[in-house]
């Protein structure tokens, strides 16, 4: 719940769905599946906002706009712990640069 708290308190921003997909117990060949769909993904209705390659993982955060509010945040790791998280709610586009920028 640390993610969500900046949108917790004191915001315009809402978040009322979090779900979370590890797949820390899969089998190999699920999380190389997952891998390499997460690392091909495309949709038309979501903007890639982060793009990060490290040596080991690799992170995708997407944003889709609604009414100049973020309305969902999909959060792809990839590597040897791969994960999904798909937040939906009401963002206000500021609150992301905020944290961006180190403040609260």
């Amino acid at each position: 719940m640390m993610l969500a708290r900046p949108f917790m308190d004191e915001t315009d921003s809402k978040i009322s769905s979090i779900r979370a997909l590890s797949f820390d117990e899969c089998t190999q060949d699920v999380k190389d599946r997952f891998n390499n769909s997460a690392l091909h993904f495309k949709d038309d209705r979501y903007e890639l906002f982060v793009n990060s390659n490290e040596k080991d993982e690799k992170v995708r955060i997407f944003f889709k706009f609604q009414d100049n509010m973020i309305r969902e945040m999909v959060i792809m790791t990839m590597g040897d712990s791969p994960a999904l998280i798909h937040l939906k709610g009401k963002i206000k586009p500021s609150d992301i640069e905020n944290l961006s920028n180190g403040r609260k």
